[in-house]
């Protein structure tokens, strides 16, 4: 136990009693040691007033005016009352009484209740070993906790306190590996970010990235307001359409990991999709240790919350990825992402799909009933289709990243690119028959 140091550290008073805070802000409870150093100070200031015949109003008062250096807590002052309780206290007790009591909350959290104790108990009985930051965020996926109120240093003392997330006697040793080219393997996650801008208002951002297992390179990226299928579609289709296709996905069993859509576009190209087992983070280790070094290295140096919105944290972040990361020298490798890309580049034969390929593996695909009108609705928008789809459940599709792109499809087959409705077009009346030289005639007649 690290003893505290005098005059680094700022007592915590209780009606319990009292606990040590430290600079790092940990509680620690007090040692018998300290605790007997306490009394026998506490002793010292009120053995003149057990004498027959002392003044004790004058005397305290006198002490009350001074300056004490206190075992544990430093320089502090008391008042004439703190001296009354300590002499009621030790003729009730004797010296055994002067020692500081402990409060009785101690190793519990004042913010986790015993339902949410009891809650935060259960789960993290699936995740032995795993960290504390990877459990935090499942908490906060199921809904669990509430960040703002609960964070996760609060979560880290609980979970010491109760010796939660610890590793199952047993583990399966790992070892370092590494895939001997590049598109070899990806492994891809999503990380919790800061509030940003959206409007006036602030949201929740979420980084999703993938990185390449030998190089390190980040091969695709992206922050977004949601954590769902069509981001992370996105940042692998950008990702394939620049650095080519992974022999493997390597991700985590989340929802938009383990989405149809996401299968079935690894099907159409190719790749074979891999999911780590449920809460096994260190699996992922190469991408938890650049989620470590997003928040030390470019967080920190965003500035507050709320400050910059989506298109500037991404511009950011793209910037910071080509000077502080790709090349940068990365100690697992011992080189620069971006040379060991380019150097492996050379003898690799690298595979990329055409754009239409890639359109037509990643897509969104709707369902929608035609109205009178010839229109129908998505995303808000007015959509016009012939007159014979009146009445009919269509299918329309648009490929991934590209909602302004879309196709009326039949039995899996596309037959027309759609055009949005334009009323003041369609308001537009027909040319008449009538000319003005037949009505003039008739005038004369």
């Amino acid at each position: 136990m690290v003893h505290p140091v005098p005059g680094k550290i700022t007592p915590v008073s209780v009606s319990e009693g009292f606990v040590f805070r430290t600079i790092s802000g940990k509680e620690d409870s007090m040692d018998k040691k300290l605790a007997e150093l306490i009394a026998l100070f506490r002793y010292k200031l009120i053995a003149a007033a057990l004498e027959k015949g002392s003044r004790q109003k004058e005397y305290f008062a006198r002490q009350a005016g001074k300056t004490w250096d206190v075992p544990g807590y430093g320089q502090k002052q008391y008042t004439v009352s703190a001296f009354k309780s300590w002499l009621t206290d030790y003729r009730a007790g004797g010296f055994d009484a002067l020692f500081p009591a402990t409060r009785s909350d101690i190793g519990t959290s004042r913010k986790i209740t015993p339902e949410l104790a009891k809650a935060i108990e259960q789960a993290a009985i699936d995740f032995p070993g795993a960290r504390l930051s990877v459990f935090y965020r499942f908490l906060d996926s199921q809904g669990i906790i509430n960040p703002p109120y609960l964070s996760e240093s609060a979560l880290r003392r609980f979970s010491c306190a109760h010796h939660l997330l610890q590793p199952e006697k047993g583990t399966i040793p790992r070892k370092k590996f590494e895939k001997e080219h590049i598109n070899e393997l990806w492994i891809s996650d999503t990380m919790h970010g800061p509030h940003i801008l959206d409007g006036k208002k602030t949201r929740k951002s979420y980084l999703i990235a993938i990185i390449d297992d030998h190089s390190r390179m980040i091969v695709g990226c992206g922050w977004f307001f949601a954590e769902n299928t069509l981001a992370l579609e996105t940042v692998l289709k950008e990702a394939i359409r620049r650095f080519g296709l992974p022999d493997v996905f390597f991700c985590d069993n989340g929802s938009i990991f383990s989405s149809q859509s996401l299968q079935l576009s690894c099907a159409r190209l190719g790749i074979v999709l891999r999911h780590s087992k449920p809460y096994d983070s260190p699996s992922r280790g190469k991408i938890e240790r650049l989620w470590r070094r997003v928040r030390d290295q470019f967080l920190s140096t965003l500035g507050a919350a709320g400050t910059v919105d989506m298109q500037q944290i991404n511009d950011l972040f793209t910037t910071w990825l080509d000077s502080g990361y790709h090349k940068v020298h990365h100690l697992g490798i011992q080189q620069r992402p971006i040379d060991r890309w380019l150097a492996d580049a050379k003898q690799t034969r690298i595979r990329k799909p055409s754009d239409e390929e890639l359109d037509l593996a990643f897509y969104q695909s709707f369902e929608r009933k035609v109205k009178n009108d010839s229109t129908f609705q998505l995303d808000g928008k007015l959509w016009e289709v012939p007159a014979r789809y009146i009445g009919k459940k269509i299918e329309v599709r648009h490929p991934t990243g590209s909602p302004q792109r879309l196709y009326l499809f039949e039995n899996g087959k596309p037959v027309l690119k759609l055009e949005r409705c334009k009323p003041n077009e369609n308001a537009t009346s027909p040319a008449s028959s009538i000319r003005f030289s037949d009505s003039k005639k008739k005038e004369k007649k």
